[in-house]
């Protein structure tokens, strides 16, 4: 149950955001202060597509050093 409960809590949270950017990242470096920034400016969700290799270290370099942020990631190739 707790597992719906994280989801059912991901979908309003995307529902009330209004905004999800996608993100591409060529360097994992800079995930955490675009996450910064995003965060600065009243948006706590972001998606970061896997068009580079740098997709999944940022996506858990903003998962540990920003937990008011939703992250999340999508890869184009998969559809």
């Amino acid at each position: 149950m707790k597992g719906l409960c994280n989801l059912m809590d991901v979908l309003k949270r995307l529902e009330q955001s209004g905004i999800v950017p996608v993100v591409v990242l060529d360097d994992a470096k800079d995930a955490v202060p675009t996450a910064r920034a995003l965060l600065a400016g009243g948006v706590d969700v972001m998606e970061i597509t896997f068009r580079t290799a740098a997709a999944a270290d940022s996506i858990k370099a903003v998962a540990e050093n920003c937990p008011d942020m939703l992250v999340g990631g999508f890869d184009p190739r998969s559809e």
